[in-house]
C-alpha cells in the first residue's frame, strides 16, 4: 500500500472517531450499532487486503492501542521503534502482500 494511502486511512479513522466522540457527547451512542461495526469491518478489510498478519498487527497497535496513550514498542535490542507514522510505515512495508 502506498504511504499516502495508509496515511489517508489514518486520517479517515481519526475523523470517524471524532464524529463518534462528538455524537456521544450529545447523548447519541453509535458504538453498539451496525454503522460502527460496518466501518470497523471495512477498515479491517482494507488492512487485510494489503498486509500479512504481522503488518496488520502493527497497524492495529499503532492506530488503536498506541494512539496518544504513550505506549511504546521496542526491538530485540531494547531500542524504541514505531514512534511515529513514518516508522510504522517502514515496519509494515516488510509485511505487504
Amino acid at each position: 500500500m502506498k504511504k499516502e494511502d495508509l496515511k489517508l486511512a489514518e486520517k479517515l479513522l481519526k475523523e470517524f472517531n471524532k464524529y463518534i466522540d462528538d455524537l456521544q457527547r450529545m447523548g447519541i451512542d453509535l458504538i453498539e450499532t451496525p454503522l460502527f461495526d460496518c466501518f470497523g469491518k471495512l477498515f479491517d478489510l482494507l488492512i487485510k487486503t494489503n498486509y500479512r498478519t504481522e503488518g496488520q498487527d502493527w497497524i492495529n497497535w499503532f492506530f488503536f492501542e498506541k494512539g496518544d496513550t504513550g505506549l511504546k514498542a521496542f526491538d530485540g535490542k531494547g531500542r524504541e521503534i514505531c514512534r511515529d507514522f513514518d516508522e510504522l510505515y517502514s515496519i509494515v512495508e516488510d509485511y505487504e502482500r
